[in-house]
Parts: C-alpha cells; structure tokens; sequence
C-alpha cells in the first residue's frame, strides 16, 4: 500500500492569497530595509555606547 506525501510541493489550485510582502511596492520595499537598517544600526550604536 504506498502513502502518498499529505502535502505536495505543487502550488494550490485557486488563486493564492497574496502575502503583505508581494502586496507592497518596490518604494515601500526600499523603505522597509532602510528602517530596518536605522533599527539595526541605532540598537548597535546604543550597545556599544554603554
């Protein structure tokens, strides 16, 4: 008797839902990294001060 995988590695059929990440423009892209690089570079800053 051979079991076959519950989950293929084909797409769903239908539509996919679109994720908050596909659904963002490549201006609110750029926007994101570069907060999140003033984020990372402000928490370091802030360590290496104390």
């Amino acid at each position: 008797m051979r079991r076959t995988p519950r989950h293929s590695d084909r797409e769903w059929p239908g539509q996919p839902r679109p994720r908050l990440w596909d659904r963002l423009t490549p201006w609110q892209h750029a926007l994101v990294i570069v907060t999140i690089l003033l984020l990372l570079s402000a928490g370091c800053m802030a360590a290496l001060g104390d």
